[in-house]
């Protein structure tokens, strides 16, 4: 686990510093189209390349590929996959999760914009740092969730878990044929049950923001 591969160098040569600067939250779990809208989002608020602005806890467990990807090489998803696999340890997820966090840290401290933050974000406590920090900090925060078709089908089931239940079992198979890690059945659930609703900037931080776009 560490920085991104040459990360410094990105923000040490990036050149000036960006009067408006935006930090999206992404919420959703493996498999629901997340993380493609986070690249989409990227694109939407100003562009970069993802390696530097999208930050993701999975990829502590894959500098390998991110290395390669940097170099202009091309990583299949099997191989991503693998290494995840390989160096994926839950004794060392709260470690990861604070590297991210660190991460994160620098590059708001550097004025990278924008930032992504493409983690599950179930409730507030997991992401709640991270808002704070870049609230602190001059960012404009906003709270963004999946939007591929079968997110749009079946999230509303969030709302009564246990009327939807057979709904949501599709859900979760939609998820898990989408998804790369093969996240078990229960692990959706725990996660689903788990789901905070109607998260928005104001309620995470328990107070206005700071920062607010004019």
């Amino acid at each position: 686990m560490g920085e991104f591969p040459k990360f410094k160098d990105y923000v040490e040569n990036r050149g000036p510093v960006d009067t408006t600067r935006y930090f999206i939250v992404m919420r959703g779990f493996p498999g629901s189209g997340k993380s493609t809208r986070a690249k989409d989002l990227l694109k939407e608020f100003g562009g970069g390349d993802p390696n530097d602005h999208i930050l993701s806890t999975d990829n502590q467990w894959i500098p390998e590929t991110l290395e390669k990807r940097r170099r202009g090489e091309t990583v299949s998803t099997e191989d991503e996959v693998r290494e995840y696999k390989k160096n994926w340890n839950a004794d060392k997820l709260m470690a990861a999760h604070a590297e991210n966090l660190k991460l994160f840290k620098y590059a708001v401290d550097n004025g990278v914009h924008p930032l992504v933050l493409d983690n599950t974000n179930v409730k507030p406590r997991d992401f709640k740092a991270y808002v704070e920090y870049a609230d602190d900090n001059g960012y404009i925060v906003t709270i963004r969730e999946p939007d591929s078709p079968w997110w749009k089908k079946y999230a509303h089931c969030l709302k009564d878990r246990k009327k939807h239940e057979a709904e949501i079992e599709k859900f979760i198979d939609e998820m898990r044929e989408h998804g790369k890690h093969d996240v078990p059945r229960h692990t959706y659930w725990k996660m689903i049950d788990s789901w905070q609703l109607n998260l928005d900037v104001e309620s995470v931080l328990g107070h206005p923001p700071k920062t607010k776009k004019s």
